[in-house]
């Protein structure tokens, strides 16, 4: 399995989980840098790149969640 899996797998718990947008982003990050500190190989920079799309997507459905007022205690 390589790290493109196994984060899409995390993120998907994390979404049936119910959090947030930017938790769902801030817990992607953690999980890129877990994998790519605990992992004996190094990870293709697409496969990389693909994670840090999928946080930015998410981020910015939180902005425009907060923006437009779906939050309520932001």
């Amino acid at each position: 399995m390589n790290i493109v899996q196994t984060i899409l797998g995390h993120i998907q718990e994390l979404k049936i989980n119910n959090m947030t947008h930017k938790e769902t982003a801030i817990q992607t990050l953690e999980s890129i840098a877990h994998w790519m500190k605990t992992s004996s190989f190094d990870y293709d920079l697409k496969d990389l790149k693909r994670e840090f799309i999928l946080v930015l997507k998410d981020y910015k459905m939180y902005l425009d969640d907060k923006k437009n007022k779906r939050y309520e205690n932001i």
